[in-house]
């Protein structure tokens, strides 16, 4: 159905995007770096790639792929933090990982990654304060910043998820009546038809009937002439015998 295309969608679109958040984070490390200092890296975010083309193929239920496709990078993006230290881009990646699990219109899962996000936030901040925020000069307000201002845009992507979903099961609904409309029609025209055939079938039926009649009538009155015929010719001979006895006088 049109829900299936589009859950299958949705999983292929996160799996590009998990590869376009490792190139865009590894990126920039490798030209700052240089590839000789940057193959731990490398070979960090090739395992997410690895890691996500697993999670697509797993067995399990598409929901908890659609957590789990967000979470694999949030969890090499905060890895980046202890590593490599502060960069602005980590964290909009990290706001990417947020999008790509409210791609799957599932409050479930935003909430389910919401409490995740906000608790890895939270102990990053107490434990690497200057690599997750940078050297500034008043850490505590700029994380209350990022804290609030990422929880609204989760707040905002939770309700619009939520309403996506009404929206997807209204449509889901709206088909499976339609279904149910065509089934009847088809059901109707079928009723039709065979009462058309049944109709053609004694139509036929009434014809040859009144081929019979007609052929019967045919041969009544073909009797009925006969016997008409046999009875004017016993009139004629009784007439002819009559005059023949009064020419002898008897």
């Amino acid at each position: 159905s049109s829900i299936l295309v589009l859950q299958m969608k949705d999983m292929t679109v996160s799996r590009y995007s998990q590869l376009i958040v490792v190139l865009i984070v590894l990126v920039p490390v490798v030209m700052k770096r240089g590839f000789g200092d940057s193959v731990s890296l490398l070979i960090a975010g090739f395992c997410v790639i690895g890691l996500a083309v697993i999670n697509y193929f797993l067995p399990i239920r598409q929901y908890v792929k659609g957590f789990l496709f967000a979470f694999i990078p949030s969890i090499a993006i905060m890895t980046l933090f202890y590593l490599d230290g502060y960069a602005l881009n980590k964290h909009y990646m990290l706001m990417l990982t947020i999008a790509m699990a409210a791609m799957y219109f599932r409050k479930e899962i935003i909430l389910g990654y919401s409490a995740w996000i906000n608790i890895a936030f939270i102990t990053i901040y107490f434990l690497r304060p200057e690599e997750f925020l940078g050297a500034e000069q008043n850490p505590t307000v700029i994380f209350i910043t990022i804290f609030f201002v990422q929880n609204a845009i989760i707040t905002t992507l939770y309700y619009t998820a939520n309403w996506g979903r009404n929206l997807i099961e209204a449509s889901r609904k709206r088909e499976e009546e339609s279904k149910q409309l065509l089934e009847q029609l088809q059901g109707t025209f079928d009723s039709v038809e065979n009462g058309a055939n049944t109709l053609d079938a004694n139509i036929r039926s009434f014809n040859e009937n009144i081929g019979t009649i007609y052929e019967s009538s045919n041969s009544i009155l073909g009797a009925v002439q006969e016997m008409a015929a046999g009875i004017q010719d016993e009139a004629r001979s009784l007439s002819a015998l009559q005059l023949f006895k009064q020419l002898l006088g008897l």
